[in-house]
Formats: C-alpha cells, structure tokens, sequence
C-alpha cells in the first residue's frame, strides 16, 4: 500500500493544473476517491501466422478504483480495491466477460498507541527516493515497511525504523509440501529505515528476505526536494534473484493481449514483455513545476543484460495548464533491450507509446480523454514475439473528497 508515499510525492511536485489542491492528512480525518476508467476500444495489429498482418478490435477492459484512509491518529485504517470488466477468451471466436477483484487489491491497519511505536500490519511506506513520477509507482525495494506485519520506531521526527515479515513465508503456503520449497524457507524478514526532512531531502531504503541467500533484496535510495520547484529522485537496488522485476514487471501503456495462432491452434501473447528485471537495478526520477507548466521524467536500467527481456524503460509528461478547468497532459514511453536476454540469439525489438488526454476538473471531480498508440517493432527473439501496434481512447472519471 503506497498511500504515503505518493500523497508526499504529489504536495512536492507539479500540481498545475487550477483548481486542484493537495491536503495533509490530519488526526480524525477521512479521504476517500473512486476512479473509473477505460480504453473503451482497443484495436490490435500484428504480425501473425505466415508473416501476414491481423488486426482484431474489441471492447476494451473497465476498472474501477476505490481508495480510502482513514487516520485517527492512534489509528490509521486503509484500503485500495480495483475490480476488472475484462474479456476473456476461450476459442477463436468465443469470449465471455468477467468481473473480479485485481491482484494489486490491498489495504493496511496501522495503531501507533506511543508517539515514538507502531504496530503495522500490511503498512507499506515508501522512501520517496524509490518514486517513479510518470509510472506513479515506486521501486519495490523502497518499501521500508512490509506486506504483513511490521514494528516500527519513530525517535526522533523526520525517522522512522521497520522490522517485520512480509506475508510471503511460512504463512503462505497452499500446500503443506510448499514450505520445503527455497521460497518459502525463511520468515520473509525484513528491515528499513527512512529519514526525511519535509522539503528539503530524503534517505532510506530496505532489506527483504534478510536470511534468503536466494531472494534478499537490498535497496537504496534519496531524494532532493530543496531546490525550488524541483524534484529529484534516485536510487539502486540489488536482487539476489535475477529475475526479480523490483516492482517494475508491467510499465507500458496495455494490458497483454492475446491472438489466436490457427497455424499452432494455441494463444499467443502481444504485449507481454514490458518490464525489467536483473539482479542490479538503478532508477531516477524527476519533477518541474513553472507557472502553468509541469514535467515528469524517469528511468530505469538493468545493467545485467543476460537476465531481462528488456533493460530499459524511460518516460516523459508534459502537463500544460490550459484554463482554470482545462489541461492538457502528453506522455511518452521508451522500453529498450541493451543485450539479449541468456538462452537467446536475439535482442528484443523496442516498445514505444504515447498517450495524449485533456484533463478536465471542475469541483471534486476530474474527468479525462485521450488517445492511446503503443508499437513494438519485430524481431527473431521467439516464434510468437512478433511486431504490433495498438490502438485505444482512454477515458476516465475520478471523484474525491
């Protein structure tokens, strides 16, 4: 849950569109959003059976996010729930629509009975140095808390300790000879620390799976939020498991998408490779703010090319402020590979996109559309990694309170 994490980022960074405001959350208070959004159609081209073009248009899938917090103080309450519309298929032609709660569905109990000691149970908190601004996302290795239960110690003000499990341990488990297995033969324990000086800078980072020579996850990260209206963010985490993606599995603008093969009579996937992975990942971030215009910019490399598919993802907004209501917001993504992935003769073909939408606020509610092209060239990595093009109209309408 990254709650705090990007409620700080946000009242440091570009807010430039007129009308919106930011609000520091306050004992007793309560704040709640509800964002319905959806690419309405998605139409697909790509490079199928025989080297010939196919292209499919369907209604694309709708999502629905509900995120509220409630802090008391002494406690604080979270929950964040995305239920999908998607299509799914099951034949060439045939296709059902199913409605169901996503994977990223989460909440958080913290109860902090001393002003120096809380008890956190999957409370989640993010050093902002780990904070990808375009991705509005966050390396998983800033996380200095954890997804299960976690102690954490408030000495002094701006410092904060974690210690804890994260869930994905002993308590894990579906089958009882699942807990021989090397991912679940440790208590998952973890440990971070985070000091932050409001405006000025911050320093934190983590180590997950301690006594896992196999997955431990050490992170590192920093912020510089005192030069005005800029924002830095940087920061290097190492995996002991190559293929650990650090959080960075899904950043491209699609959901997978996936084609009939008569030739194979089998189903084959169109945007499934957009992340990184690898065992040493740096990521860096960025954010301006001047008068009605503002920039995003981030990255991040993998600097073992043999582990991941792709080792290299950038993006850009730009946010123009148009009128009191009206904005305009472009972004654009790069995914590149620097070197074939172990196993494989080839490197992957790039992905780009772009994303155009105006951004219209009036009161709470914001409402947005645009347009949605994403293209990744064709390449001989495997027989159904082939080239395409997509084609959506992004809508959305958020209210929040």
């Amino acid at each position: 849950m990254k709650f705090n994490a990007k409620a700080a980022v946000l009242a440091a960074s570009v807010s430039v569109f007129a009308g919106s405001s930011i609000f520091a959350a306050s004992p007793s208070s309560i704040s709640f959003s509800n964002e319905v959004k959806s690419d309405v159609v998605s139409i697909w081209s790509w490079k199928g059976d025989d080297d010939d073009f196919e292209a499919k248009g369907n209604l694309a899938n709708v999502y629905n996010q509900t995120v509220a917090e409630y802090d008391g103080g002494i406690l604080k309450l979270g929950v964040d729930v995305t239920f999908a519309v998607t299509r799914e298929h099951y034949g060439e032609d045939d296709y059902y629509f199913k409605v169901d709660w996503t994977d990223d569905s989460d909440y958080f109990i913290e109860f902090q009975p001393w002003d120096i000691v809380s008890l956190g149970l999957s409370r989640e908190l993010y050093t902002l140095g780990s904070y990808l601004p375009v991705l509005d996302d966050n390396i998983a290795g800033g996380n200095y808390g954890t997804n299960g239960f976690a102690l954490f110690l408030k000495p002094v003000e701006g410092l904060t300790f974690g210690a804890g499990f994260d869930y994905a341990s002993y308590w894990d488990v579906d089958d009882e000879d699942d807990a021989f297995d090397d991912d679940y033969s440790d208590i998952a324990l973890a440990l971070g620390v985070d000091y932050t000086q409001d405006g000025a800078f911050s320093i934190g980072g983590s180590v997950h799976h301690v006594t896992n020579d196999d997955k431990r996850q050490v992170g590192v990260y920093a912020s510089i939020l005192s030069i005005d209206k800029l924002g830095l963010y940087f920061g290097l985490t190492h995996n002991e498991d190559s293929q650990d993606s650090a959080g960075l599995d899904d950043v491209d603008f699609v959901d997978t998408y996936y084609y009939w093969s008569k030739d194979n009579a089998a189903w084959y996937p169109l945007g499934k490779y957009s992340g990184i992975c690898g065992n040493n990942i740096a990521n860096v971030g960025i954010t301006y703010e001047f008068a009605k215009f503002g920039l995003k910019a981030d990255a991040a490399i993998n600097f073992d090319h043999g582990d991941s598919f792709y080792d290299f993802y950038t993006a850009v907004e730009l946010l123009f402020g148009l009128n009191s209501n009206l904005g305009l917001d472009i972004k654009g993504l790069l995914l590149a590979d620097l070197g074939e992935k172990d196993g494989y003769d080839d490197e992957l073909a790039s992905t780009v996109g772009v994303l155009p939408k105006l951004v219209y606020t009036t009161g709470k509610h914001t409402f947005t559309a645009g347009v949605k092209i994403q293209h990744k060239g064709n390449d001989d990595v495997n027989s159904y990694n082939n080239s395409y093009t997509y084609f959506g109209l992004p809508v959305s309408w958020k209210y929040e309170y």
